[in-house]
């Protein structure tokens, strides 16, 4: 059985790196100096070695969290509206929807992790 604080502990965890990443990725835009999917497949592994966790729902949830995070941060600290650059990245109104699903998916592990560890 985990601690309580376990999952605040995990969520603040992602959230922060989400925040790092963005900074990061405004300062030094990575994908200017090597190809799309190579950045892609690269952004990837490096969001999933931040956020291990040693449950695979906390795990999927931090991933997830931190990519929605990571790009919300990006989109403040640029001050621009989100919009559509690439045919992964639909955006509806200004809301990128790829987030949406992120948030949900992040907000439903979690939730499950919470049931199945915690209570």
């Amino acid at each position: 059985m985990r601690g309580k604080n376990y999952l605040l502990v995990n969520i603040l965890r992602s959230l922060l790196f989400g925040i790092v990443y963005s900074i990061l990725e405004v300062d030094i835009p990575i994908w200017e100096y090597i190809p799309t999917l190579d950045y892609r497949i690269l952004y990837f592994i490096i969001f999933a070695i931040a956020t291990f966790s040693t449950s695979y729902l906390v795990w999927g949830a931090n991933f997830f969290l931190s990519m929605a995070f990571e790009d919300i941060s990006y989109w403040i600290i640029k001050n621009q509206l989100p919009f559509s650059y690439a045919w992964y990245y639909p955006v509806f109104d200004h809301i990128p929807l790829v987030d949406v699903i992120e948030g949900i998916l992040s907000v439903i592990l979690y939730a499950y992790a919470y049931n199945r560890y915690i209570r």
